[in-house]
This record gives C-alpha cells, structure tokens and sequence, in this order.
C-alpha cells in the first residue's frame, strides 16, 4: 500500500501529533507492507520521515521514498543523503521548474492508495495536495481534524 503525506511546512507538530501520526501508520502496516512517499520539505515531511523510520523497526518491509520534484545531482545529494530507503523522479522533466513540486505533489496522490494530511490552514500546498486527493476520491484522514 502507497501513502502519501501531506501537510503545512513551517507549523509546529507537537508529541500528539506525532502518536497520532505512528498510531495511523501501525494500523495500516498491520494489513498491508507500506511504501510511504515523503516530499521532503517542511516540518510535517520530516515528521513522516522519522515515524517512517520507526516503524521501520515494527515492520521492516516498509519503505520510506524521498518522491523529489527536482532532479538534479547536487539536489539529490543534498536531500538525499542517505536518510531514505529510495528516491523516486516521477516523468515531470517538461514542467517549469516553480511548478515542480505542484506535480510531484499531484503524482504522489494519483499514485497513493491512502494520504495522511495535517491541514489546518484553508491555502498553500498542502491543502491543494489534500483538495486534489478529495477530488480524486482517495481515502485519506486528516490528522488536524482528529
């Protein structure tokens, strides 16, 4: 099973959120190994990124991928840098380069099979990654609603 994460980059994530976060992933790798693509950016993906890694040790089929919307070597080098089990280059290569993450972000959802969100805020790209999931019928759970 895909997951894909979406949330704000500059709010804080307390200790709660974070259980949350871990309690979602539990149930969901209890049924199914899980892929979990992380975009790499912002304070709400590197929270993903470290319960990924810990769920790692409860079911380690699981694997964490870095879904980069840039692809670049120095770029790669410097995201990267070995803190992920992958890095995935969805074919956005055409796309202008500040519309990158917008595609990636949609790539992620088309690909996903469910999406965890954080989204508080009516604006910015997490809540159009999370309109775009809706739009697409994806199951999901938004964890600032919870």
């Amino acid at each position: 099973m895909i997951v894909a994460f979406c949330g704000h980059s500059k709010l804080e994530y307390d200790e709660k959120t974070e259980k949350k976060l871990l309690s979602v992933l539990i149930d969901l790798a209890k049924t199914n190994p899980l892929v979990l693509y992380c975009g790499g950016y912002g304070k709400f993906d590197l929270l993903a990124k470290q319960c990924g890694k810990r769920l790692k040790k409860l079911f380690p089929e699981t694997k964490v991928i870095f879904v980069t919307p840039y692809i670049s070597e120095v770029y790669l080098k410097n995201k990267y840098a070995g803190e992920y089990d992958e890095v995935l280059y969805p074919e956005i290569e055409n796309v202008p380069k500040k519309y990158a993450i917008v595609k990636r972000n949609q790539y992620m959802v088309r690909q996903s099979d469910f999406v965890i969100a954080y989204v508080a805020l009516k604006f910015g790209g997490a809540y159009e990654m999370l309109n775009y999931a809706n739009k697409l019928g994806k199951k999901y759970i938004n964890l600032a609603e919870q």
